[in-house]
């Protein structure tokens, strides 16, 4: 089997409600007709406010949602194609990965339901001074241990990338899934996992940014998503 994972970069062509039920509805069981499993379909979650308070400015990379689907055969381009719902500024570009589930979590309803708490989304790309291979050594061979030691994630996924399927695609190196309770998105201290902790707060929050310098340069367009497993 192979994964892929469809980023719609730039903003929803229409409100994010319609966009939800546009994806469940319609385009997950059309994906599931031309041989797709195990269909994940995230939408941003406006009510989360915007990650760790960070808006995005005018001309900043955004991702507003985003379609996983497993399949026997990717081929060149997926089988996603057409069948996304398109219209305003923003574009679906997809990517074949190489999923590695660092924590599992609990299960997923898996009958489109809305998942329990909330999923960061966040691209990555390969910094100009680091090369592919130093990249990916510093992200999985060290950073892995300290995302899941210092913060609340029940939750994480990294999906390296293997190539893009769809032409003019952002050059993202991987995308990462990370599952918060949803009192994270509003807490520093239960983000970090360091309630009624500060100093633990202070280091766990200095750690991560200390070793997410080492293989991200300036900001990526993280989104706070509400997550949907559909029935196989």
């Amino acid at each position: 089997m192979e994964k892929v994972v469809v980023l719609l970069v730039g903003d929803a062509p229409c409100p994010l409600p319609e966009l939800l039920a546009d994806l469940v509805g319609s385009s997950a069981p059309e994906l599931r007709r031309r041989g797709a499993s195990r269909v994940q379909v995230n939408v941003i979650d406006p009510d989360l406010g915007h990650p760790h308070g960070i808006a995005p400015g005018p001309g900043d990379l955004r991702v507003s949602s985003m379609v996983s689907y497993w399949v026997e055969a990717a081929g060149e381009r997926g089988i996603h194609a057409g069948i996304l719902p398109g219209g305003g500024s923003g574009s679906w570009y997809g990517y074949l990965v190489v999923e590695a589930v660092q924590l599992a979590g609990p299960p997923p309803p898996g009958d489109g339901t809305r998942s329990t708490g909330f999923t960061q989304i966040v691209p990555l790309g390969v910094p100009k001074h680091l090369s592919w291979a130093e990249w990916r050594r510093r992200w999985q061979g060290e950073h892995t241990a300290v995302a899941i030691d210092t913060q609340s994630s029940f939750r994480y996924v990294q999906n390296l990338v293997v190539r893009p399927l769809d032409d003019g695609a952002p050059a993202f190196a991987a995308v990462v899934e990370e599952s918060f309770p949803v009192d994270a998105a509003s807490d520093t201290a239960v983000f970090y996992d360091a309630e009624d902790n500060q100093q633990r707060l202070a280091d766990n929050s200095r750690r991560m940014m200390e070793s997410c310098a080492k293989f991200i340069d300036g900001l990526v367009p993280i989104a706070w998503t509400a997550e949907y497993r559909l029935p196989d």
